[in-house]
């Protein structure tokens, strides 16, 4: 099954998550996404689309498809008072299975039995971690409140985990990349399946076919299952799925209320941020843990995804800075050095008259 440039500028998607995951590991994460998580969960979604470029990455989902899962989660809660419980134990579980996994493996040879205990503990942790990351925007207030200290304590429990992912997996892009004399990150730009067949036989794709990668690509998943594009037609995939970007003014969800003008700081790269300064607007599409020493000089937080369990959120209730999360396209909104008026409590951020 295919989706047409046409029928995805038809769809209203919404950006998930975005962050530092190569094309490989996105195969991965893409077919759990949509199509493994359902066994834990009860739901997955089934159109996922993975834009990767330069080494970085961004998910997106239908919103349609977002909005059902999010039925189906309150469902789940209301039928079982234990669910959020089950869902925040399992992930501490399952964070706690995967982590020493990883620090056994890293420095050390891989093969297709130790990739193999990898992607086990990583399919097995990635359910629980969608339901508790997705649980509080799927409650009301008033469960929202009563619940949220559980889901932040998993979520923060589990935070290590896909930066260590990463850091496996460019360990093995390193390790082949050295076997075949290659870039790691040329390696990296593999598919799961094709890295399945080198395991097998020691064969990669043709040098030039992993090359055309390592720009632009888009993963197009549809209930598990996926097509791969790079070049040119994926960064018009990529537009289709930003949609109307000329515009003043973006909504999203407040993480923490407050108020604050100053000017905007796009950063992608928290090693890239040049001299940021106290009160700058920092605008990114998700922020991490390299990112909290921007975030305590920052005047107010806008990120494009994320919901209340991001780390954006967690971090903006411990330093109590205002901040936005999920607006959707502020770093293609907003441009560097513009002024910009955030107004986090209405979760309304707009470039300043």
């Amino acid at each position: 099954m295919k989706i047409s440039l046409k029928e995805m500028q038809n769809m209203p998607w919404v950006k998930a998550w975005s962050g530092k995951w190569s094309l490989l590991t996105c195969t991965y994460l893409g077919e759990q996404h949509s199509l493994t998580i359902k066994p834990a969960i009860g739901k997955c979604f089934p159109h996922v689309i993975l834009i990767i470029h330069n080494g970085r990455s961004t998910c997106y989902y239908r919103k349609n498809e977002l909005g059902e899962f999010e039925k189906h989660l309150l469902k789940k809660v209301k039928r079982d008072s234990r669910f959020i419980r089950k869902m925040c134990d399992s992930l501490v579980r399952e964070a706690d299975n995967i982590l020493p996994i990883i620090m056994k493996l890293k420095g050390r040879g891989i093969g297709k039995a130790q990739h193999g205990d990898f992607r086990k503990a990583l399919y097995s942790y990635v359910g629980p971690h969608v339901a508790v990351k997705r649980l509080p925007d799927s409650l009301p207030p008033g469960m929202l409140e009563q619940n949220l200290p559980e889901l932040e304590r998993a979520r923060v429990h589990s935070e290590p985990v896909y930066k260590e992912v990463e850091e496996y997996m460019e360990g093995l892009g390193m390790q082949l990349g050295r076997e075949k004399g290659i870039p790691s990150n040329l390696a990296l730009c593999m598919t799961k399946d094709e890295l399945e067949k080198y395991f097998m036989g020691g064969k990669m794709p043709p040098i030039s076919e992993v090359k055309a990668r390592d720009g632009s690509t888009a993963l197009i998943f549809v209930d598990g299952k996926y097509g791969l594009v790079a070049g040119e037609i994926a960064e018009k995939i990529e537009e289709a799925l930003h949609g109307q970007t000329e515009i003043s003014e973006l909504r999203g969800t407040c993480a923490y209320p407050g108020k604050a003008v100053g000017m905007a700081r796009i950063i992608l790269d928290p090693k890239r941020a040049g001299n940021f300064k106290k009160g700058d607007i920092l605008v990114a599409s998700m922020t991490r843990p390299e990112y909290i020493h921007l975030m305590k000089l920052a005047g107010a937080v806008v990120t494009d995804a994320g919901g209340m369990l991001s780390h954006a959120a967690i971090t903006a209730r411990e330093l109590k800075i205002p901040t936005i999360v999920g607006t959707e396209k502020g770093t293609k909104v907003f441009k560097e050095g513009e002024i910009l008026e955030v107004d986090a409590t209405k979760g309304i951020v707009r470039k300043f008259p």
